[in-house]
């Protein structure tokens, strides 16, 4: 064998893995190029490459398995140690917001990226690093893990339009996580500016004193909630009942359901308490499905990611059973505001033309978030009731609401915003 072509094909490996080799060896001087009359290339050992040869012990390749960890943001290859990685459920049981991978889809190897993976491998494993011949691809299940870090977010005084991101992991700042957040627009993506320039809803601008001391503790209510999903996830286990086969998991479910409604009874007995954000799409669908005589909803942004085909068809029904509806929206200026999706607004305007009693007001620059049902409840949040889905794996959003029970506080927020709707005529 002469040329590159006749060791790729002996060896079966990639060029882009024998040619640098090729490349390093001539560097060394092990060995030299011989130009053909026909303009091709051979080589051949030098008396020094001879030398190496008879030097070197055989080595024999082997197919291995090496464990890599993919920074999802950088789209490096670094270690992490298994006491430092964070679960999804983690994250979530922590209430730790998550930065998401750009783009999401895990990464594809071939022998295309052998250079790159053998750069990766030698800073990794410092103590004799294998020599990678040639990467054949990714096999195994593939674990998707966070790693712990503080995001500081910096808004200019000047220009509220210019923010800056910047990450700390370890404590130390993490420049490459910076300039690829930047690179891949995470601040657009994930909505860093619309939250900054959103006002925070304060519970005490709409309910009485009185009323916020009656606040139950947050730790009851997490624990409460943290019972039900729990209880649900149980009772799901077993299966719908016909596939429950025998008396004995009959009276597990018996006493699981039991307990899971005394949980939910314990919850709807609070007369105020905090809302999680992944609360909310429950409370709207049950409001929009299920109200009787009255229903508000107030939220600056409309988007059809909320206002779909299921949305429409519950109004629909509520406003064929006399349900009296206002629905408000409107911030800032419209025709600069991406939220404000006119296909929303075009499902929504033909019901406001057949049934006099729902009524669309945009309410101007209004950063109230608000949910009237009956007399049941009405919720103050900072959640965008018809524009956001509640995923609480969403990032740069702490959209809690305040949930009330109370009867004058129910009908004292109404009449308020009742008023605004009278005032656009």
């Amino acid at each position: 064998m002469s040329n590159a072509q006749d060791i790729i094909s002996f060896l079966g490996l990639d060029e882009a893995v024998i040619v640098p080799i090729m490349a390093d060896l001539v560097r060394s001087g092990d060995l030299a190029p011989r130009l053909n009359p026909d303009g091709s290339v051979d080589y051949q050992l030098t008396q020094q490459g001879k030398r190496s040869a008879e030097d070197l012990e055989l080595v024999t390749p082997k197919q291995a398995t090496i464990e890599l960890s993919f920074d999802g943001i950088t789209h490096n290859y670094i270690s992490v140690s298994p006491s430092e990685r964070w679960r999804p459920q983690d994250l979530k049981k922590e209430d730790i917001l998550e930065i998401p991978a750009f783009p999401a889809d895990p990464p594809s190897l071939g022998p295309a990226d052998t250079q790159m993976i053998s750069r990766a491998v030698q800073q990794l494993i410092q103590q004799e690093p294998p020599e990678i011949l040639s990467v054949l691809g990714v096999t195994g299940r593939r674990t998707k893990f966070f790693v712990r870090a503080i995001a500081l977010v910096f808004q200019s005084l000047d220009a509220l339009q210019e923010i800056s991101v910047q990450f700390a992991i370890d404590g130390r700042r993490s420049p490459d996580h910076e300039r690829a957040f930047a690179v891949a627009e995470g601040q657009r993506k994930l909505g860093i500016l619309d939250v900054l320039a959103d006002t925070p809803v304060q519970p005490s601008d709409h309910f009485s004193p009185t009323t916020l001391g009656r606040m139950s503790e947050e730790s009851d209510v997490r624990s409460l909630r943290l019972i039900t999903r729990n209880l649900q996830t149980q009772i799901s286990s077993f299966g719908n009942q016909e596939e429950i086969s025998n008396d004995e998991s009959f009276s597990a479910v018996d006493r699981l359901t039991e307990k899971l409604h005394t949980a939910q009874s314990t919850l709807e007995q609070m007369q105020v308490r905090v809302l999680e954000v992944e609360e909310h799409p429950t409370f709207l669908e049950d409001a929009v499905s299920s109200a009787k005589y009255r229903l508000m909803i107030i939220s600056p942004w409309l988007r059809t990611a909320v206002i779909d085909t299921t949305f429409i068809h519950n109004l629909t029904e509520r406003l064929k059973a006399g349900v009296q509806v206002l629905i408000g929206y409107g911030i800032g200026d419209d025709a600069k505001n991406k939220d404000l999706d006119e296909r929303a607004l075009k499902l929504l305007t033909p019901l406001s033309r057949s049934y006099p009693n729902l009524r669309i007001a945009r309410l101007g620059n209004t950063h109230a978030k608000v949910l009237i049902k009956d007399d049941d409840y009405v919720i103050i949040t900072s959640f965008n009731w018809l524009s956001f889905r509640g995923d609480p794996n969403r990032p740069f959003r702490d959209e809690r609401g305040t949930l009330v029970r109370v009867q004058s506080e129910i009908n004292a927020v109404h009449q308020s915003y009742e008023h605004n709707f009278q005032l656009q005529g």
